[in-house]
């Protein structure tokens, strides 16, 4: 599904699709036994910007719940956890209006910080 809505964007050429392809076989699969390893809550235990994590509720890619221990144990100077539910690794495709909804809240969120409200 993925595949067909991004091959109706007017944003991409069939060469970003290209660099696209080229980057997932030198990403994912090939670093999964190094990022597999990598701990987060270690290496990244503080961030100097705000941080808003959205998840889908089924993820096992990155479970909801392993980022869930992570936000609560980062430090940054604003964090939150958005968990979407009946959403797996995509919550954009499973719910478009409602994570386009948590997109637009932290946009406003940023704005209104930005401008003093």
């Amino acid at each position: 599904r993925l595949a067909w809505i991004s091959l109706g964007a007017c944003e991409y050429t069939l060469g970003d699709y290209m660099k696209w392809l080229r980057g997932a076989m030198r990403g994912s699969g090939p670093m999964w036994e190094e990022s597999s390893r990598m701990n987060l809550f270690d290496r990244v235990p503080k961030l100097e910007v705000p941080a808003w994590f959205i998840v889908g509720r089924n993820d096992f890619n990155t479970p909801a719940v392993l980022v869930s221990e992570y936000v609560e144990k980062m430090n940054a100077p604003h964090k939150e956890l958005i968990v979407m539910e009946g959403a797996a690794h995509t919550p954009f495709l499973k719910n478009p209006d409602g994570f386009n909804a948590e997109v637009i809240r932290i946009k406003k969120s940023i704005v209104q910080k930005k401008e003093g409200l």
